[in-house]
Parts: structure tokens; C-alpha cells; sequence
């Protein structure tokens, strides 16, 4: 099995709430160049200033700044001050299973860990990993052996993407969908024309996290 205490490398980071945006830990010239800026002068940099130091309008300079914000290098604050995060600075989570992004799959417990971003980790929730399988979320940009950030959360809010446990009398099946529903049912929606939509009963089904961030290992 691919599973690692160490984790991955972080290759690729894509936040769910834009599965199409991929963000390299690899910083591309200018967002590195802007990072940089930011870490030595934070409290007197204006993306006025910067347009002029870096050659760029400053309508790219907030796109660029608003990406680092995205990817967890950046913070903004209420008062719409930058703060700068220690990407470098990393957390240990469980690793519980592999979850099928088609049929669900039999809940098979791992128990391993691996290292993150602490930037990823925000809010005081409590966090676990889960590896993708199969390719029923393709369009939202997740992929077999794909890394998953679960954050640790049971009231859905539809159209985000949940990890969905499908249970009988004696086994449990988990599923990674994005999902709808009413207080009788539950609605799954694959992001992928070959996969079928299904709806469960309240009874049949529970909710045991949010997906969050999609770490991919090269």
C-alpha cells in the first residue's frame, strides 16, 4: 500500500472549494517574488508600491496576493492587513482509510499519519486524512491515491463534498460525494457522466466530514 508515515510532498494543493485551481507549493516567479516582499516589508508594502517594484498592474498584484491567501501563504485579516504564515511549519493527522470515489467502499481502518501544512489545519476543528480511490470526483479534481483533508464536521451544508458512510445491519461503506439533502434523505452526486447519482435514507446514511484541502503526490 502507498500509505507513509512521512507524508506526501506536497506537490500539488488544491482547495475543494475551486477543484479546477491547482496550487504548487512551488511558487511560480512573481507569487514567489510577492511572498518575499511581504515576509521583509508587510506593514508598509501597498500593491501600488509593489505594482511598481514588480513591473505588473496592481489589478495582477491582487489576483496574485488573493492566490497566496488561497494557498495558505498569506492571511488576511478584518481590517484587510496581510499577515504572512510559515508555510514551512508542518502538523501530524490520522490517516484512517482509503475511501472509494465510485461504489462506496468497505470501511477498512489503516491508522497510519501523515504531515501537512499547519496553515491547512485553521480554525480549531479537528482534521484526518483519507486516500482517494477510483474516479467518480474527477471533475472536482480528485483522483486515485489522491491525499484527502477531512475536516471533522456532521451539519452538511449541500453542495459541498462530504464523506458519506452507507451503513447496513452489520458493515459499514464510505464514499466521498458532493452532497444534497432534506431531513428524510440524503442526495449523492458523483462528479463524473459515467457514475449514477444515488439518494439514501437518513437511516442508511451518516455524515462524517468535510473535505477540505486535495494533497496530490507526485
Amino acid at each position: 500500500m502507498r500509505f507513509s508515515s512521512r507524508g506526501p510532498s506536497w506537490a500539488t494543493i488544491m482547495c475543494k472549494c475551486e477543484p479546477s485551481r491547482s496550487f504548487n507549493t512551488k511558487l511560480s516567479p512573481t507569487k514567489q517574488k510577492i511572498y518575499e516582499i511581504y515576509k521583509k516589508y508587510w506593514k508598509n508594502i501597498t500593491y501600488k508600491k509593489m505594482s511598481e517594484y514588480l513591473w505588473i498592474q496592481a489589478s495582477a498584484v491582487f489576483k496574485h496576493v488573493q492566490d497566496l491567501v488561497d494557498m495558505w501563504y498569506l492571511q488576511k485579516r478584518s481590517d484587510w492587513s496581510i499577515v504572512v504564515l510559515d508555510v514551512s511549519a508542518t502538523a501530524k493527522i490520522p490517516l484512517l482509510w482509503e475511501i472509494s470515489c465510485g461504489t462506496p467502499l468497505y470501511v477498512f481502518e489503516i491508522y497510519d499519519e501523515i504531515s501537512v501544512p499547519k496553515s491547512l489545519l485553521k480554525g480549531g476543528w479537528r482534521f484526518y486524512a483519507l486516500q482517494a480511490k477510483w474516479d467518480s470526483m474527477i471533475k472536482a479534481g480528485i483522483v486515485s491515491w489522491d491525499y484527502l483533508i477531512i475536516r471533522h464536521q456532521t451539519d452538511v451544508e449541500d453542495w459541498d463534498i462530504w464523506v458519506l458512510i452507507q451503513k447496513d445491519d452489520f458493515d459499514e461503506y464510505a464514499t466521498l460525494k458532493q452532497i444534497f439533502h432534506t431531513p428524510s434523505w440524503v442526495l449523492a452526486k458523483p462528479k463524473n457522466p459515467l457514475f449514477e447519482t444515488f439518494i439514501l435514507s437518513n437511516e442508511e446514511a451518516e455524515i462524517r466530514g468535510k473535505l477540505m484541502w486535495v494533497i496530490r503526490d507526485y
